[in-house]
């Protein structure tokens, strides 16, 4: 049986990794650590936080809190 090999590598420049501070992020980061080594990449750690609505905003200052919010969101 022939096997055929493929001459394509793979390179990676940089990698984007996503935390939630779990135990399973710590060793999903291990992971890419090695291989942006690997790879002599740049690795981007981000973590994204939902904004929560201050407790002292109220009235009219909070509708314009949530106009914004909304707006970003569509946005996205």
């Amino acid at each position: 049986m022939n096997v055929l090999e493929s001459s394509t590598r793979i390179a990676f420049k940089n990698i984007l990794f996503l935390t939630d501070f779990s135990e399973a992020s710590q060793t999903a980061l291990e992971y890419a650590a090695m291989l942006a080594k690997h790879h002599n990449a740049t690795l981007y750690p981000a973590h994204v936080q939902t904004p929560t609505t201050p407790i002292y905003t109220g009235g009219a200052a909070l509708m314009k809190y949530l106009d914004v919010a909304e707006s970003r969101l569509e946005k996205n």
